[in-house]
């Protein structure tokens, strides 16, 4: 009887955890792509505000469609998408700090710390 308790306990965990975990390789993915999002953008060289004597970097399609978009928003947008981007990201990487603490298990914190070394 406490064996078979101690096992529904066990198993219990281990669901919570594998649940955890799947979730924080989801906040990871997320994560990815806002960062390469945000990397995306900040190659933008619009010719409007400090980037206008800069060489362009991006794809002319591309470039064009950031250029664009620039202009639309009076080259405000470009910086405010970038700190929004930003913001995202740190609120990913605490609710990513959040979960660490939660997981108590070695094997778990071992596929963390690959996770965490490939998004750094």
């Amino acid at each position: 009887m406490v064996l078979q308790n101690v096992n529904r306990i066990f198993m219990l965990l281990s669901k919570e955890n594998q649940l955890i975990f799947s979730i924080m390789k989801s906040f990871f993915f997320f994560r990815q792509l806002i960062k390469e999002f945000t990397d995306l953008i900040s190659q933008d060289r619009s010719p409007l505000g400090t980037n206008s004597r800069l060489t362009p970097v991006l794809d002319v399609t591309t470039q064009k469609h950031l250029t664009h978009f620039s202009l639309v928003t009076h080259g405000f947008g470009t910086p405010a998408i970038i700190g929004a981007m930003s913001a995202l990201q740190n609120y990913l990487t605490e609710i990513n700090k959040t979960f660490e603490k939660t997981i108590p298990s070695n094997d778990n914190k071992k596929d963390l710390d690959l996770f965490n070394t490939k998004s750094s």
